[in-house]
């Protein structure tokens, strides 16, 4: 598997990030942008993006820093994650614990930076830019078919998650629908392992990924769906948590 090598632009003004209202079409979709942030442009020719987990022993006890990859279709790595929590947070506060993710290119420069607040309700991902928020993943209450909403810098919903009545055995599909949710724009398609799903600290997905969006996507929103893979991935954990206590 080789990397890709991400050609350095220039850096976009943040008052260009924050001073874009974005135009809704018929079905909640928002027409296209091009201002992209800085070493996200390999985004713009994307549809399809792969999340692999790397299963490695961690440094310390106390902090945890789970590692992912981000493939594109071609299987090469485009990007790479870190996630960092501490085992205080985690055993304290459980669902409403708070934990980072870092997103890097091939060289190691920090491209996006995708946050869990401390919550006491409903969970939710903000995702940045250096300090310049591109956008959110926000649970939303429901019975039986769990959805988030995804939401852009000014918190305004422009697509939808729309998750399973019940996992299967092998996989969990959401499907990425416009906000009135009558059309489909994509799905997140999670690898899923049932048999853990009541076996004490076991993970219960596998860290792996696929993600399906139109090709003409804004890319802060495609970074947003990004983050939506990470959060999810937190909710199932801490959903099998909440059953087993």
């Amino acid at each position: 598997m080789t990397s890709l090598h991400l050609s350095p632009t220039a850096p976009i003004q943040d008052e260009s990030l924050q001073s874009e209202v974005p135009i809704i079409r018929e079905g909640g979709l928002s027409l296209p942008n091009m201002t992209c942030p800085t070493g996200l442009e390999y985004l713009i020719v994307l549809d399809y993006l792969g999340i692999r987990k790397n299963t490695r022993e961690v440094d310390h006890f106390w902090d945890v820093k789970n590692e992912f990859f981000v493939l594109n279709i071609r299987g090469e790595t485009i990007f790479n994650v870190t996630e960092q929590s501490d085992w205080w947070g985690r055993l304290c506060l459980g669902s409403s614990s708070t934990c980072e993710f870092h997103v890097t290119d091939s060289y190691g420069r920090k491209l996006l930076r995708m946050v869990q607040p401390f919550t006491c309700s409903f969970q939710t991902l903000q995702v940045y830019s250096e300090d310049v928020l591109l956008g959110s993943i926000s649970q939303n209450c429901y019975f039986l078919r769990p959805t988030f909403s995804i939401n852009d810098s000014t918190g305004k919903t422009v697509l939808r998650l729309k998750g399973p009545r019940f996992p299967t055995c092998n996989n969990i599909v959401y499907k990425i629908k416009s906000t009135d949710y009558k059309y489909k724009v994509g799905e997140i398609k999670i690898t899923f392992k049932m048999l853990n799903y009541f076996i004490p600290f076991a993970d219960v997905t596998t860290g792996d990924f696929n993600i399906n969006f139109p090709l003409d996507l804004d890319v802060k929103i495609k970074s947003v769906l990004l983050g939506a893979c990470f959060l999810l991935d937190l909710f199932y954990k801490r959903r099998r948590q909440s059953v087993l206590l």
